[in-house]
């Protein structure tokens, strides 16, 4: 991995941004705000959820289109689109004087933080990088693990000293800078070159990356002609339902279960630690053995995450379902995004993983709306856990079976 960042930290350093951008529209760092926004403007958890539900829906929706523009547009205009789209997203909510102003806000911050940051991280690795594209997806995820493992701590302080809206102010701020950096950042990359005639974004040839791939790319029309994209999409919206859920509703939970905001801190910072682990285990794993055979990999530590979570009382529990959680996150978050590329090609691989993001992003923004109807019904967290862990079980048994659903490419 030493070689690869003295070669390329210029790309790696523009995905880690990103990564790390994406955080301000991730649900981890909104559901910080969840008890404040709530008592600013009389909402409950039901209602909290829907309208970020809302927001969330319309993002997925357009996600499919403007996930897409990656493959036609300079990759420096589309990545100073999306954060200057974040930015706006960031102050809208921090300006918020009513709560029907929530949905647009929520829209911009899901749509161009935890939706086309992370596609801009993920398609830029994923078509830049080839032998390497496992370590390359691990070493610039690292941004959200940084944000994960920070701002649970940064946000105490914040919200303490700045109250709400000022920290939202604060979050314009770092936005900008990451706005400058990325810009440099790419211009500095030699790997990056200018789209050749047919509008297709193009690579130097490396150790890692031929000019030329051995077989034909796939487009997004052939691509949702098979199994395999279906089989993919149920494994990872899983991930992201339960995990948008547990991040959103942790402080309700932490009240359910007795436990004070530094064991919330403490626990989140775990989770980073983790995913961390996760990161470095699964980039060497990917190259190794491809993505697909090893997509089975996250479950192992996901399952029993699930029923720590729900059963555990004590502190210690938190942090080790927390922990556990952050471990299947770094494996998910690297293995998930190569597969993409390994089964489809680079070609049409923006348009392939919108498509894709699109749909995993309606299976989040339904996540707080499905809990936190629950929870107004009566059921408690424990209860809707221990139901989600039907669907992880069989999203484990279908991550085996991803091999023999592979799709054909044929030989250019």
């Amino acid at each position: 991995m030493i070689k690869l960042i003295k070669d390329q930290w210029p790309l790696l350093g523009f995905g880690f941004l990103f990564t790390f951008a994406s955080a301000f529209g991730q649900t981890f760092f909104i559901g910080e705000f969840a008890p404040a926004l709530k008592q600013a403007f009389g909402l409950s958890d039901g209602g909290l959820g829907t309208l970020y539900f809302c927001g969330t829906l319309a993002s997925s929706l357009v996600l499919i289109y403007t996930g897409g523009l990656i493959d036609r547009m300079p990759l420096a205009r589309y990545a100073l689109l999306v954060l200057c789209g974040l930015l706006a997203g960031v102050l809208l909510i921090a300006s918020a004087s009513h709560w029907l102003l929530l949905v647009p806000a929520f829209f911009l911050l899901r749509q161009c933080g935890q939706g086309l940051s992370i596609h801009i991280y993920a398609s830029t690795m994923g078509r830049y990088f080839h032998a390497r594209r496992g370590r390359a997806l691990a070493l610039s995820g690292l941004g959200l693990t940084l944000a994960e493992s920070s701002f649970p701590w940064i946000m105490i302080v914040a919200l303490a000293g700045l109250g709400w809206r000022g920290t939202w102010l604060a979050a314009a701020g770092a936005i900008l800078v990451l706005m400058l950096f990325s810009q440099l950042l790419l211009k500095r990359s030699h790997r990056v070159q200018t789209f050749d005639a047919s509008g297709q974004c193009v690579a130097q040839a490396g150790a890692d990356l031929p000019i030329h791939e051995t077989r034909a790319s796939l487009s997004r029309a052939q691509a949702i002609r098979g199994l395999f994209f279906y089989a993919q999409f149920y494994i990872t919206a899983c991930f992201g339902f339960i995990v948008t859920a547990a991040f959103f509703f942790r402080k309700a939970l932490a009240e359910a279960k007795g436990w004070e905001p530094e064991t919330l801190a403490q626990g989140l910072s775990t989770y980073a630690l983790m995913s961390l682990l996760g990161y470095m285990i699964a980039g060497p794993t990917v190259d190794r053995f491809g993505s697909i055979r090893t997509a089975w990999l996250p479950f192992v530590t996901f399952i029993p995450c699930l029923l720590v979570l729900a059963l555990g009382q004590s502190d210690a529990s938190f942090w080790v379902a927390f922990g556990l959680m952050g471990f299947a996150h770094g494996l998910l978050s690297t293995i998930g995004n190569a597969v993409w590329p390994e089964a489809y090609g680079t070609r049409h691989l923006g348009a392939i993983r919108a498509l894709a993001s699109g749909i995993a992003i309606f299976s989040t923004a339904a996540a707080p709306m499905v809990f936190g109807a629950a929870m107004d019904w009566g059921a408690s967290i424990t209860q809707i856990l221990l139901v989600c862990q039907i669907w992880v079980v069989s999203a484990a048994a279908l991550a085996f079976a991803l091999p023999w659903l592979r799709p054909r490419r044929d030989a250019l």
